[in-house]
């Protein structure tokens, strides 16, 4: 069932229908719309969305691309879901190409860039509303990758994030502080790229996505422990 999500949601900046859907859809699972697990019926989204299923159709094969949805042919298109072991093996990889990845972002952001970067941490700062928040950082880390001005590593980098987009949410929601955390944590990288501590940089880039993962690790093995709990009784 889809939710009250508005359809323009996401959708301004994209140009092709197909896009559009992909946009509004990849929207809906960061802000936690569609937790991972989720059936989506593609008829329910064409009708939410007044689209055909054919942009809808393609939209999910791009998205099951970047590592967001799983296709079926039993259960049909679901939000992807994570496994601890898969979990712990991209923050094992994150750990080591996010410190790279800050480095490089300190090294060659330009003073007009960090600008950029320092605005939308201002306007994170303002923002009430967590879906709001999710969208904005989304953007924040987009932009800054593009500033390491290394497409390969930032490529790697932006699968292994899609995999635990749809988590987000959740851990926000066990974790109440993080949300305040990790706005002093952008505060402090950026302070770091100002003064070309690329060390430094790297090591707060590094720790900012390690608590995430760590975070979700805990919730999947919270959550396989109340199975194993329930299965037993």
């Amino acid at each position: 069932m889809v939710g009250p999500t508005r359809p323009d949601a996401g959708l301004a900046t994209v140009d092709t229908l197909q896009e559009r859907v992909a946009a509004w859809l990849r929207h809906a699972i960061v802000t936690g719309r569609f937790p991972p697990g989720e059936r989506l019926v593609q008829a329910d989204i064409a009708e939410h969305l007044k689209v055909s299923l054919t942009p809808v159709r393609e939209a999910m094969r791009d998205l099951a691309a970047e590592g967001l949805l799983t296709l079926s042919p039993r259960r049909g298109v679901t939000v992807r879901m994570l496994t601890l072991s898969e979990v712990q093996e991209l923050r094992m990889l994150c750990a080591m190409l996010e410190r790279k990845c800050g480095e490089l972002i300190a090294a060659r952001i330009t003073e007009d860039e960090l600008a950029h970067a320092r605005w939308l941490d201002k306007t994170m700062w303002s923002l009430s509303s967590l879906e709001d928040y999710f969208a904005f950082n989304n953007q924040f880390h987009l932009f800054l990758y593009e500033t390491a001005r290394s497409p390969e590593l930032t490529s790697i980098l932006r699968r292994i994030h899609d995999a635990k987009m749809p988590y987000l949410p959740a851990t926000f929601v066990r974790a109440q502080l993080r949300h305040r955390d990790g706005l002093q944590e952008h505060r402090r990288f950026l302070a770091a790229c100002t003064e070309r501590d690329a060390a430094l940089a790297g090591e707060i880039m590094m720790q900012h996505f390690d608590i995430m993962f760590e975070q979700i690790e805990h919730m999947l093995a919270d959550s396989a422990s109340d199975q194993t709990g329930t299965v037993s009784r």
